[in-house]
């Protein structure tokens, strides 16, 4: 009878350490995680605290901080000042050559490239109108010059007539009528001699004009310089027209080049007339121009401040 109670309570008393064992257990890990816990927190609560300090410290430092400065002796720059600029590089003389007589184009002597001097014809046109009127301006100033020397017969005529018949007045022999008629003849004829006198006068003038515009069929060349655009070949038209003229020819003289740079309006009171200059070109390297400042605008440019030298 003992021996089978023993073995009916034996299972009851082996369960006993097992649920020890497991409460034991998760009693340690929940310690563990409330430990963690307060760890991560007290962390956060540290780190705070630093920063709050480092902040402190920081304002404190600001505020207690003192400055410093750098300081230095006012001296007089004997040195000259340098501005490095961009600047345009342009020719110092250009021209854009329109025809001053219409007609065609009779001869083309030069095309792009070509250098030129001053006075080298470019190109002839052929005008024969303007020819034609050349040739009847010249002949009514032969015909002017006719009619003078019949003027000046006829007024010759009138004097002397007027001296004889104021004679015969005087002596009775003629009436006074007579008289005012030969004397107003005489001024009359010699104002038709004055007046052909000024009709020359102008038709030479006419003459004048036209030989200049003659002149221009033979276009020459202004100044030295080489050709950069032609615009223009034998047989064309082109018209002396001020609005519609045709531009035959575009030249410049690259001899010497003219440089523009705008100069900030800090410096526009250290630049004077004269003060010397050096030009390099990126497409030039190691090479340095030689210049001097020429001229200035004298004002502002009003969007920029920049003065154009």
């Amino acid at each position: 009878m003992l021996k089978e109670v023993d073995q009916r309570q034996h299972p009851g008393t082996t369960e006993a350490p097992i649920s020890k064992r497991a409460k034991g257990l998760a009693r340690i890990v929940g310690w563990v995680a409330l430990i963690s816990v307060a760890l991560l927190a007290a962390y956060g609560i540290w780190g705070q605290m630093k920063q709050s300090q480092a902040a402190r410290e920081t304002l404190e430092q600001a505020a207690t901080e003192v400055p410093t400065v750098r300081t230095s002796l006012v001296e007089t720059v004997t040195e000259p000042r340098r501005l490095d600029l961009p600047g345009t590089a342009s020719p110092f003389d250009s021209a854009t050559i329109y025809a001053r007589a219409t007609g065609y184009i009779a001869k083309r002597n030069v095309d792009i490239g070509s250098r030129v001097k001053k006075g080298d014809v470019l190109v002839i046109i052929a005008a024969p109108d303007l020819d034609q009127q050349l040739a009847q301006a010249r002949a009514q100033v032969s015909q002017l010059e006719a009619s003078i020397e019949q003027a000046h017969a006829n007024a010759e005529l009138a004097k002397v007539t007027n001296f004889r018949t104021s004679k015969l007045v005087e002596r009775g022999w003629n009436t006074q009528q007579q008289g005012d008629v030969t004397r107003l003849t005489q001024n009359a004829q010699e104002a038709a001699l004055n007046v052909a006198q000024e009709n020359l006068k102008v038709q030479k003038v006419v003459v004048a004009r036209l030989v200049e515009l003659t002149s221009f069929e033979r276009v020459m060349a202004p100044f030295d310089g080489v050709i950069t655009a032609r615009n223009i070949d034998v047989g064309d038209l082109v018209t002396a027209d001020n609005a519609a003229g045709t531009p035959m020819f575009a030249m410049d003289n690259t001899d010497v080049l003219r440089i523009q740079v705008f100069v900030p309006q800090d410096a526009v009171f250290a630049l004077k007339d004269g003060y010397e200059a050096e030009v390099t070109l990126p497409e030039l390297p190691g090479r340095v121009f030689k210049g001097k400042i020429a001229r200035n605008a004298s004002s502002l440019q009003p969007g920029t401040r920049t003065l154009l030298t």
